[in-house]
């Protein structure tokens, strides 16, 4: 077989690589009416959610933090405030706290929820109702039960609950207070609409606290802007009204809650203050008059210069120490590790920096160079090079003056620190010689001065705070309030794009396992794909009425498409039948039962007949014969029985109907058939046929079933098997192929059957390709749909038939 003559796989597909669009596109159009109800489900679907969920709405309110404490802050050290977004960091821990929203919360009206029963829905009516109740609870039983309240009139309304078990239903008067086992209660009408009157309303009483507890897990607090201090509280809720009075009143908390933790903080200093104030006056008074005492007593009027003098020098002495130490510490250092690395000395260059009594630079780079030229010579010349040598001995030399220089450094230093010492024990001496009296003046007064100070610092503070406290503002202010909230769920565009989405991708399952599972032929490309045997013509589907049997159609109407069609076959045999007019033998058969090869055999016999030949058509399909029913004849004799000898060919003609047209009919079915199709009855049978008629057209039984009819086949001018769009499937090509390639049925040609006339590759809108063609000549048919609708059209609505 050539590469178009492949075998088909079992599903009908021909081994390859290639996606086949085509035969895709085809099956989706195909199924254009399920795309069509997937997508309206879908978006009805759709639809219906977005028709009657019950849509989430979000609140917003922005409040900005600014740290004000420094604008207070009396100084003192712990006092000093940390910048603005550290304490932004610590205040959002508290502002997220779940203490702190509950606190807030607790404020609002909820501690009775109220609601509307609708027909698919129910909605909360927050700060909407037209009525209002204020219920103080005995049981908590009742906590979280709904209870039914219809509005009567501007007076009365009932109310309904369970309540340990028992159905309770009671009519009360509005205004009036009502004691229950289960809660006191006063109802109150706030809107006197009649339109109120007997709506489903219902309210729960709440706890409070578990309440408060529920909203708080969808309030959420976060920063937008940490170096702006930017703070967005938002809520998401069923009503529009709830959200914007849970962020308001959030953020108006959190403004109020750092007011007042200032000014709580403000009084407590201002209380620490003047608690100071009150010990150190005692203290100060004290410390005068002891100041005051001393002076009289020991007639001292301000200390002495020497002993200022000696202070100074004492400090200057201690500060050169120290720098002497730090010094002795690194040359120390240093000696250690020129004694132990002597290959590593240039590693140390950043450390002469440090040292104040030092002439190192120049060693430390003579080392440096001398490495460098050792390494390069290492690259092209050995360790015993009389170079590398020279340079190892320079190196040697560089180290032995660097340690000398090392030592000459902490020889100076030791003179330094010996001078140092000796001028500390000089002034320490000359300190000890002051007078005692002297000495005490001093540190009383430094302890005067340092109380006067700090009660002075004490009083300007207290001023401070006084004032600041009266003008105090908060940390935070408001600078967007929350409004209505905002649909944020369903987003409508969302679930429209969602929907459209799954009802793509639901068509395109479906069309997609439709192409996987798709095993028969569409139209003509299909054939012509899976084998090189060529086609006579394709006949279009027959819609103009249903037929129950096979019969002639073509006689109805000679402008009729199928009529065309058929004409259209009898062309195209002249190219296999080589001018052969008479005694021509034509087969027809097809794979099974059902694919049109009898209405095919009829049809054609009677265009040939029309030609004023003379016709006649045998049912040589002896198991399920056919014919007879086309002309509602009784089938008792015919083929089997003149094949026995039971009867003759002139008893068992029959005539048509038709000028030129005689019927042969199969006979009763006999337990061999396939013997007697074979037998040499047979053959001479059909040898008379040829002397006496112009074409012989036989109704072979179907090849896939049994194989009768492949010895007729074999023998005919031209064999014409039949395959039907939509119904026959792809492998059914292999038997065709077999039957040339395998069984050497030559002059084979092939009717693709019931094809739709769509126009496209799929469709049978072209010319044939042996002489004949109709595709231009659609508005010459009198049965074709031009003025059908395009709704039409799409669904392919048309009176479809079967043919057998």
């Amino acid at each position: 077989m050539n590469g178009k003559d492949e075998i088909l796989n079992d599903n009908g597909q021909q081994d390859s690589g290639s996606f086949n669009w085509k035969l895709f596109l085809t099956i989706a159009w195909i199924n254009r009416w399920w795309i069509v109800a997937y997508m309206i489900i879908i978006m009805v679907i759709a639809y219906l959610y977005l028709r009657y969920a019950t849509p989430m709405y979000q609140s917003s309110a922005v409040v900005q933090f600014k740290d004000r404490s420094q604008e207070n802050s009396i100084d003192l050290g712990i006092l000093v405030s940390k910048p603005n977004v550290d304490r932004l960091n610590e205040e959002m821990t508290i502002l997220k706290s779940k203490g702190y929203k509950i606190q807030a919360l607790k404020k609002l009206p909820i501690n009775v929820s109220y609601y509307l029963k609708e027909r698919l829905k129910t909605a909360e009516m927050y700060n909407s109702t037209p009525y209002e109740v204020q219920a103080t609870i005995l049981d908590s039983s009742i906590i979280g039960i709904e209870i039914d309240i219809t509005i009567l009139d501007e007076t009365i309304y009932n109310l309904r609950y369970i309540y340990n078990g028992e159905e309770i239903s009671v009519d009360y008067s509005f205004d009036k207070i009502y004691n229950t086992a289960a809660f006191n209660l006063q109802g109150k009408l706030l809107d006197r609409n009649p339109n109120h009157w007997n709506k489903n309303f219902y309210f729960v009483l709440n706890d409070i606290e578990q309440s408060a507890k529920n909203i708080e897990g969808g309030i959420g607090i976060d920063v937008d802007n940490l170096y702006g201090g930017k703070i967005v509280i938002n809520y998401k809720d069923p009503n529009r009204e709830k959200c914007k009075e849970i962020v308001n009143t959030i953020a108006q908390e959190i403004v109020s809650l750092s007011l007042e933790r200032k000014a709580i903080s403000a009084s407590l200093v201002i209380e620490f203050i003047e608690s100071q104030i009150d010990s150190l006056e005692k203290e100060l008074y004290n410390q005068e008059n002891v100041l005051k005492n001393f002076k009289k007593q020991n007639l001292i009027i301000s200390p002495s210069i020497a002993e200022t003098n000696i202070t100074e020098k004492l400090n200057e002495i201690d500060q050169a120490q120290l720098e002497v130490m730090l010094e002795e510490k690194g040359l120390n250092w240093l000696s250690d590790f020129t004694d132990n690395n002597n290959d590593n000395l240039d590693e140390i260059s950043n450390f002469f920096g440090d040292l104040k009594y030092n002439d190192f630079s120049p060693y430390i780079n003579s080392l440096t160079e001398l490495k460098r030229q050792k390494e390069n010579l290492g690259i092209s010349v050995v360790s015993t090079d009389p170079r590398v040598t020279n340079i190892n001995k320079q190196i040697d030399g560089v180290k032995k003056n660097f340690r000398s220089a090392i030592r000459n450094a902490q020889d100076k230093l030791n003179v330094r620190k010996q001078y140092l010492e000796s001028e500390e024990k000089k002034y320490e001496s000359e300190f000890l010689q002051l007078p005692e009296k002297e000495s005490e003046f001093a540190r009383l007064t430094r302890l005067n001065d340092l109380k006067e100070k700090y009660y002075l610092l004490l009083l300007e503070k207290q001023s401070e705070y006084a004032i600041s406290l009266a003008g105090m503002t908060s940390d935070y202010i408001i600078l967007d309030a929350g409004e209505k909230g905002s649909v944020v769920s369903p987003v409508r565009s969302k679930i429209w794009g969602l929907c459209f989405l799954i009802g793509v991708g639901l068509s395109f399952a479906h069309v997609y396992l439709r192409f996987l599972l798709h095993s028969v032929i569409i139209g003509v490309p299909d054939v012509e794909k899976a084998t090189s045997i060529p086609i006579l013509g394709i006949l279009p589907q027959y819609t103009k009425s249903k037929l129950d049997r096979p019969q002639i159609v073509v006689d109805n109407n000679p402008r009729s498409q199928i009529a065309e069609a058929f004409r259209a076959v009898r062309s195209n045999m002249q190219y296999f039948l080589k001018n052969k007019e008479k005694g021509i033998l034509l087969s027809v058969t097809s794979t099974v039962s059902g694919e049109g090869k009898t209405f095919i055999a009829l049809n054609l016999a009677y265009v040939l007949s029309t030609l004023e030949k003379k016709v006649i058509l045998i049912d040589f399909d002896l198991r399920k014969p056919k014919v007879h029913k086309a002309f509602k004849f009784k089938n008792d004799k015919g083929i089997s029985t003149i094949l026995i000898g039971k009867n003759s060919l002139e008893e068992c003609l029959h005539a048509s109907g038709h000028q030129y047209m005689d019927i042969l009919l199969s006979g009763p079915t006999p337990p061999n058939p396939a013997e007697l199709l074979v037998s040499s009855a047979a053959d001479k049978l059909l040898s008379d046929l040829q002397e006496k008629y112009d074409y012989v057209i036989i109704d072979s039984p179907p090849v896939g079933i049994v194989a009768d009819s492949i010895p007729v086949l074999s023998k005919v001018d031209l064999p014409l098997y039949v395959l039907r769009a939509n119904f026959s499937k792809r492998n059914f090509i292999n038997n065709i192929n077999r039957l040339y390639f395998d069984n050497g049925i030559k002059n084979l040609a092939i009717i693709v059957n019931d094809a739709n006339a769509s126009g496209t590759e799929y469709g049978y809108g072209y010319g044939y390709g042996y002489g004949y063609g109709y595709s231009g000549y659609h508005d010459y048919y009198s049965d074709a749909e031009n003025k059908k609708s395009f709704f039409r059209r799409f669904f392919g609505i048309k009176n479809k038939i079967k043919l057998f």
